[in-house]
């Protein structure tokens, strides 16, 4: 099965909660000590909130995939998938991702997670496809024919967002030049995901933990943000405590 040919490098699958047979899948992933992450989906607020409980009774770690994007909007009569992920994740009972470049995500509805769940209930990642960082131009997700203009992917066909061009550097600066807490935007950016997947040894800057990190500037609330695209390069890079020349 594919578990076996990722040889224990898998560490999260993403399912949707109207999967037919989602509780054998959620057994599985506790017998194989994975993530069930909860995305890509069209599931409504009740379907999501019991499928959230199945994973918690089983001990499974919950978080959701890059949450608001590729599921349902809320709306106040059915807040959806996101709706049950966000109120979960305020519970303490899931970890929810964000994509927080500026297109994916506004700022202000990061900052409403923010508020409801607080920085420990959010890890950032980046979506990012091959234009990653890459100019404007003609790019492939998969199969699919993608255009990047103005930093921003979108599928040739039908103009849907297609995945990200930015990294999760880029969101930092990004935070950091509008002013959130660095502590918050560290445990974000790094200790929430470490914690997420099983990875003990990294995430924080502790006494007995591998010393992996990016230095940012000095100065980073006068620092261009970043929209998307055209990624921020770190000026230094330590991996396990050695410093790379770059």
């Amino acid at each position: 099965m594919l578990l076996d040919a990722g040889r224990g490098h898998v560490r999260a699958v993403t399912l949707a909660p109207e999967t037919d047979r989602i509780g054998d899948l959620l057994r599985i992933c506790s017998e194989r000590g994975l993530v069930a992450s909860f995305g890509h989906t069209d599931a409504g607020y009740d379907l999501t909130a019991r499928t959230i409980d199945a994973a918690n009774a089983l001990g499974l770690t919950v978080t959701a995939t890059h949450l608001f994007n590729a599921m349902p909007p809320v709306h106040h009569r059915e807040p959806g998938a996101a709706g049950a992920l966000l109120a979960a994740s305020a519970r303490g009972e899931a970890i929810v991702e964000l994509i927080a470049d500026g297109v994916h995500l506004s700022d202000a509805m990061v900052d409403l997670v923010r508020a409801t769940t607080g920085a420990d209930g959010i890890t950032l990642v980046s979506d990012a496809m091959a234009a990653a960082g890459m100019p404007n131009g003609d790019y492939v997700l998969g199969t699919l024919p993608v255009i990047v203009d103005g930093g921003v992917a979108r599928l040739k066909d039908g103009g849907n967002i297609a995945g990200g061009t930015s990294t999760i550097f880029d969101q930092v600066m990004r935070m950091l030049h509008r002013g959130i807490d660095p502590a918050d935007v560290a445990r974000m950016a790094s200790a929430t995901g470490a914690k997420a997947t099983g990875f003990a040894d990294r995430g924080a800057v502790a006494v007995g933990k591998r010393a992996d990190l990016l230095l940012c500037d000095d100065a980073p609330e006068s620092t261009p943000p970043r929209h998307c695209g055209g990624a921020t390069t770190p000026p230094t890079v330590i991996v396990a405590g050695e410093r790379k020349e770059r």
